[in-house]
């Protein structure tokens, strides 16, 4: 065993305070985790700042015989690389996190020799291939590759999170041992309070904390919380809210749920992989019910994308000072409605908002994310002359679109949008994939609304794909349409109660369609006008 671990720890996390000290299996956390990792004999290096936050971490660290490094707080990839001073350029360095207590010796041996193995300068472990916990991760690159990129890598983020410029400048493996089951939808790691308790409960009937074997520890997990509904996270499932706050939906028969059900709901969502939240001011209540569904940890698993409102408040020739108060009274309210201190993605929920006041609302928003209140900005946009005109603009770093099987208006733009995600880092999410519920409906009145007087003819079109495709209805083949597009990052579905979240959830465990099944419906696909693919143009419900 020559790797040598290196596990970096801090006192001042922000989501809980001071975890690395907190007691668990008898002994600080911090100091857990590297006496798992060195259980089978491997040198463990816990590199902390020099801050005096880390000093009693340091105590403990030096207290219980274990090696201590103490850098920079962070330039964590500086620290790493002071930690391995004394480590030939071909040594082995594992980077493991205090967080994460699950991991020992027998896993790191196994990395270790997959590593060498696969002949590559960079091997990680993640759930999303090993299959392992969400928590169960490690890192491993030769000690010349860290030093390689300490000198190399100015951008703050790659020497923040250590490993990111050498994934990019090196040849790369992931780490795929045969499970017996896959646990990629459980979590491990210790983050927010809910985690702590958690670990709490499963090292309390552990008679050895620091060697016991992971497989026991697994074990445990799976008794001590909720089942997952599938063994992998779902993949581009966004969770649409605006069923949460407002009645929604031409197909909606159940109305909006109570409270309660929400947040059930929502972590029901984010417990099978769901990884972002899709809301607006103009969704009702939606902010408001989904910050009490995040309370208590749940915020820090996923990404918060809401919509300025959608009508201007400010009048005609209002100067910018009142336009940038008006923006950030409202990205404000939506921070305090969500339950966060900075929202992930605000976007513009109408397009001609993007000229507006001689672009006053945009560079409202772009001087937000430049003070850290927001993330990235993008549009919600209604038709392909609004998506032509925002792709002008390079600050556009996220883009919704209405996309489904009936929608043919996309065709032409399809190759401008992938042309835009290979220049810049743009997420596309397509909303309406199910036309607001109508291609579930086989309800004569819904369809007539929307302006198709022979539903017979869409309806019997989609029963032929289903049964040709082999899809289990026509949601199904609806969403398997949608998610095999290779340029959509993620699907916007509205969901209202829990029976449609695990109908949803199991469908999008399934393939999505493939080329060839993507060409045969298009082809055949029935041609409808403007005013039954814009629901703003249905008539009214009588």
């Amino acid at each position: 065993m020559n790797a040598t671990i290196v596990l970096q720890a801090r006192t001042s996390s922000s989501r809980l305070p001071g975890k690395v000290l907190l007691p668990l299996g008898g002994m600080p956390l911090a100091v857990l985790a590297a006496k798992r990792a060195a259980n089978r004999g491997h040198r463990v290096i816990v590199a902390t700042s020099t801050e005096r936050d880390d000093d009693e971490l340091a105590r403990y660290i030096e207290i219980n015989g274990i090696e201590l490094f103490r850098g920079s707080l962070t330039d964590v990839l500086g620290r790493f690389v002071g930690a391995i001073s004394d480590c030939a350029d071909d040594a082995p360095i594992v980077r493991l996190t205090a967080d994460n207590v699950f991991p020992d010796g027998n896993l790191i041996a196994d990395i270790e020799n997959a590593f060498c193995e696969a002949g590559v300068d960079y091997l990680s472990c993640n759930s999303e291939y090993s299959g392992f916990p969400y928590g169960v991760s490690a890192e491993v690159m030769r000690a010349g590759a860290l030093r390689r990129a300490a000198i190399c890598a100015t951008d703050p983020r790659d020497r923040e999170h250590v490993t990111p410029w050498i994934a990019r400048h090196a040849s790369t493996a992931n780490f795929v041992p045969k499970l017996p089951v896959n646990m990629a939808n459980f979590r491990c790691t210790i983050d927010v309070l809910d985690d702590y308790l958690l670990a709490t409960r499963i090292f309390r009937n552990v008679d050895d904390p620091v060697r016991v074997a992971l497989s026991d520890l697994l074990t445990c997990l799976v008794v001590s919380v909720e089942k997952p509904l599938v063994v992998r996270p779902v993949q581009k499932l966004v969770l649409g809210t605006a069923q949460l706050g407002m009645e929604y939906g031409i197909a909606n028969a159940t109305g909006r749920p109570a409270d309660a059900e929400a947040c059930e709901l929502i972590q029901t969502a984010i417990r099978n992989g769901v990884r972002a939240l899709d809301t607006a001011r103009a969704y009702g209540t939606s902010e408001a019910v989904v910050g009490k569904s995040l309370r208590g940890g749940w915020r820090e698993r996923v990404k918060l994308l809401t919509k300025l409102e959608p009508h201007l408040t400010a009048l005609p020739g209002a100067d910018y000072g009142v336009i940038a108060n008006d923006v950030e009274f409202q990205v404000l309210r939506s921070c305090r409605e969500l339950g966060t201190e900075s929202l992930d993605v605000v976007m513009l929920h109408r397009a001609e908002h993007l000229t507006a006041h001689d672009g006053a609302i945009w560079q409202s928003l772009k001087d937000l994310r430049d003070r850290g209140l927001i993330g990235a900005l993008g549009v919600s946009i209604q038709s392909p002359e609004e998506l032509r005109s925002v792709l002008e603009y390079d600050d556009v770093a996220h883009l919704q679109l209405p996309f489904n099987v009936l929608d043919n208006r996309w065709r032409s733009e399809i190759p401008k949008i992938v042309a835009a995600k290979a220049e810049r880092n743009i997420q596309v999410h397509a909303r309406s994939a199910l036309l607001q519920g109508l291609l579930v409906s086989r309800n004569q009145e819904h369809w007539s609304r929307a302006g198709v007087t022979e539903p017979e003819v869409v309806w019997k079109w989609l029963d032929r794909l289903v049964q040709s495709f082999g899809r289990h209805d026509s949601a199904d083949l609806a969403l398997a349409f949608v998610r095999s597009q290779p340029w959509v990052d993620g699907v916007v579905v509205g969901i209202e109660t829990i029976d449609q979240l695990e109908r949803n959830i199991a469908t999008f465990d399934r393939p999505p369609l493939t080329d060839e099944q993507c060409l045969e419906l298009e082809r055949t696909r029935v041609k409808l006008g403007e005013q039954v693919l814009n629901p703003s143009r249905w008539l009214p419900s009588a």
